[in-house]
C-alpha cells in the first residue's frame, strides 16, 4: 500500500507500509521522483502508472546498495560480470 504525506503544495514523501521510498514532486508539466541516488523526471502522462513506477525505482534502489555492499566486500576486479547481472535484475 502506497502512502503520499504531503510536505508542501509541490511536495510529498512517498510511503509503502510506513517505509520511505522516494520524494515525489508535482509541477505543472511533469512529476519528479528524487530518491537516495538522483531524480527523475515523468511527463503528467504518466499518472496511471506513477505508483507502479516509484515502486519499480525504489526496488532498483536497493539492487544498486546490494550491488555497492557487494563491490565494496569484494577485492577489486574480484565482482563477475555474471555476479554483477544476478544482483541487478
Amino acid at each position: 500500500m502506497i502512502t503520499f504525506n504531503k510536505i508542501t503544495d509541490v511536495h510529498y514523501e512517498v510511503y509503502s507500509y510506513e517505509l520511505l521510498i522516494s520524494h515525489l514532486e508535482i509541477h505543472k508539466s511533469h512529476f519528479k521522483i528524487r530518491n537516495r541516488f538522483g531524480s527523475i523526471l515523468l511527463p503528467l502522462s504518466a499518472r496511471k502508472c506513477l505508483k507502479t513506477l516509484l515502486l519499480k525505482f525504489y526496488e532498483s534502489d536497493l539492487n544498486y546498495m546490494k550491488l555497492a555492499e557487494y563491490t565494496f566486500n569484494e577485492c577489486q576486479g574480484m565482482l563477475s560480470i555474471k555476479k554483477m547481472m544476478k544482483i541487478l535484475s
